[in-house]
């Protein structure tokens, strides 16, 4: 905790740009403990690492896009609703996965039928 106190949390650029945006009389409030807080955890929110990160820009007719690809395991808490509707896709991702196995079986079968010249 000593170690936490030496800092001169007022100066750096996290918190000067947090106290800039809210009112003087606001700001002037906040201890030295409280800033440090606040920082720490913006921090570890902003710096979670996913399994699955892809970022990176794309330029279409000189214009600059900005996307992102982020993935990992769910450690949210869902609602009966929310959990239905996963079940629902997984259902369906499942059936789809099926039926079009199934339809490029019957082509890949019929191609090679007719690639031997089998008739019936």
């Amino acid at each position: 905790m000593t170690r936490e106190l030496n800092r001169n949390v007022r100066n750096e650029a996290f918190t000067s740009s947090f106290l800039r945006r809210i009112p003087l009389d606001v700001s002037d409030t906040f201890t030295d403990m409280q800033l440090i807080a606040i920082s720490d955890a913006m921090q570890f929110q902003s710096s979670k690492l996913h399994p699955l990160d892809f970022r990176g820009t794309v330029t279409i007719w000189n214009k600059p896009f900005y996307f992102a690809a982020l993935g990992g395991v769910d450690h949210r808490y869902l609602t009966r609703a929310q959990k239905s509707v996963i079940q629902f896709e997984e259902v369906l991702v499942f059936l789809s996965f099926t039926v079009i196995s199934i339809v490029i079986g019957i082509v890949g079968l019929y191609l090679t039928k007719y690639a031997l010249g089998i008739d019936f």
